[in-house]
């Protein structure tokens, strides 16, 4: 998360229900299931080509 935190600089981050990054265009919330071993990511953005680029951009970071 702190890796994230200092390449990506949020302008908002919340730890209420995981960690949630919040940005001009668009935000994210990664945090671990409480049912199976794995990491959750919700990426919501302004349009559909920057939740695209972003998710990409992400998926890359965390794997």
């Amino acid at each position: 998360m702190e890796k994230i935190y200092k390449k990506l600089k949020p302008l908002k981050v919340s730890h209420l229900d995981g960690v949630t990054f919040e940005f001009k265009d668009y935000w994210f919330n990664l945090r671990p299931s409480n049912t199976e071993p794995l990491l959750r990511v919700n990426l919501e953005a302004n349009d559909r080509k920057t939740m695209n680029k972003k998710k990409r951009e992400l998926l890359k970071r965390i794997k």
